[in-house]
């Protein structure tokens, strides 16, 4: 009786031995595809947040979560669609007269006299290259856009209709350029009116809220920016 309870103890004890091991390589198992698990979910989120960054919407705006530098060339590439629209203008109006007479020793002989009553309209445009932009700094941080203006706008002179009257001389016959010449110098007084008005100062408000209109319609690119 006692070698059939030893045996039978015995038996008992290597059928315990055999499901510990059984139980243990079932846990190892358990582990390793947790593991896993764990590994795929992370290269899955790394993924899907690199595909995000990289990846714009429809309508053209930064995708989810990108982190966006903007340096003065993005900014000039993106202002590109308002280079044609940034300029001030002032339309100007005015009527000159001509008059020219012969002179003989000082003495002016009347009737050599002739006049050409010119009446002229016209526009002033001032306005920036964009490539002043370069000197733009941007502050991420402020989120301002600094724009470093030159003192002078670039101007552009473009003539209007313009009327002529005239009597002339056969003492003193008129010449062909002399209108000429006459709307040259009333445009360049046009000019010196307008800037003494405050030309400069408001082109380059000017340009100043069309860059803002711009960037806030931009979207969340510019989101929060301002333009000083």
């Amino acid at each position: 009786m006692k070698n059939k309870n030893y045996y039978s103890n015995e038996n008992f004890e290597a059928g315990n031995s055999m499901k510990t091991k059984a139980e243990g390589k079932m846990s190892n198992m358990k582990k390793r595809v947790l593991i896993i698990s764990i590994v795929i979910f992370v290269i899955l989120c790394i993924g899907v947040t690199t595909y995000l960054k990289r990846t714009k919407n429809a309508n053209g705006l930064i995708g989810i979560g990108e982190e966006v530098t903007i340096t003065d060339v993005t900014l000039r590439n993106d202002l590109m669609a308002i280079e044609q629209v940034s300029s001030y203008e002032v339309n100007y109006a005015g009527i000159a007269k001509i008059e020219d007479t012969k002179e003989i020793a000082g003495l002016k002989l009347g009737f050599t006299k002739h006049v050409i009553d010119v009446a002229y309209e016209g526009k002033i445009k001032a306005y920036y290259d964009l490539d002043v932009l370069k000197n733009a700094i941007i502050n991420p941080i402020t989120k301002t856009i600094t724009l470093d203006l030159p003192e002078k706008p670039e101007i552009d002179i473009i003539p209007g209709e313009t009327k002529v009257q005239q009597k002339n001389n056969i003492l003193n016959m008129i010449e062909a350029d002399e209108v000429t010449e006459k709307l040259e110098i009333e445009q360049n007084m046009q000019l010196e009116k307008a800037v003494e008005k405050g030309l400069y100062e408001k082109a380059e408000k000017h340009f100043k809220e069309i860059v803002q209109d711009f960037l806030d319609s931009y979207g969340d690119k510019y989101k929060g920016y301002k333009v000083k």
